[in-house]
């Protein structure tokens, strides 16, 4: 089995953790969200949701709450963030626990730890920086989704984004693409 040089390593190791990252600003957002709609400190909401080790209860009481406190005008848009979400969730684990390995073409890769070889999941440099672009979109939206609903005053444009249905990634033609675009955001590697 080939192995990869040290830089190639770096730079899937670089990957890794850019994704890693992307996730805990996920965990981030979502606490400043869930502070806004209870209207506390953050320090407070943090200490709860950092309590919660269950990430589906977690978003099921951070969605919950949402919605009551925008009577559910947004759930459909709340629906979908919170799946992508619940998408991210389940990478992180692998993120976490999963070993870098080298295939046989010389491509690193992270792969379950398991000494039989009964998986053969495996998670490539290209969909580690997918992953980092997902979650900082994400961690935009929700930012976003917090400062509308705490003043609701910022506009049609942000209400009208919230009430649509959310994609990762989004189309060329959604504003938050365009707005990530004109700000000069990370675009998922596929979109450049």
């Amino acid at each position: 089995m080939p192995k990869p040089s040290l830089d190639a390593r770096n730079k899937f190791s670089i990957a890794r953790a850019e994704a890693l990252l992307g996730y805990t600003y996920i965990e981030r957002a979502l606490s400043l969200l869930f502070a806004s709609i209870l209207g506390t400190r953050a320090r407070y909401a943090t200490l709860i949701i950092s309590k919660i080790l269950n990430t589906r209860a977690r978003n099921e009481l951070v969605q919950k709450i949402a919605d009551d406190v925008t009577q559910k005008k947004f759930r459909t848009f709340t629906n979908s963030l919170f799946r992508e979400i619940s998408d991210l969730d389940g990478k992180r684990n692998m993120l976490v626990h999963w070993l870098i390995e080298v295939r046989e073409d010389g491509v690193s890769v992270l792969r379950h730890p398991d000494p039989f070889g009964g998986s053969n999941v495996e998670m490539t440099e290209r969909q580690l920086w997918e992953l980092a672009s997902k979650a900082s979109f994400l961690v935009s939206v929700i930012n976003m989704f917090r400062e509308y609903i705490t003043k609701p005053e910022k506009g049609d444009a942000l209400r009208n984004i919230f009430l649509q249905p959310l994609s990762c990634p989004p189309e060329p033609h959604h504003p938050l693409y365009q707005m990530r675009r004109d700000n000069g955001l990370p675009l998922w590697p596929s979109q450049k």
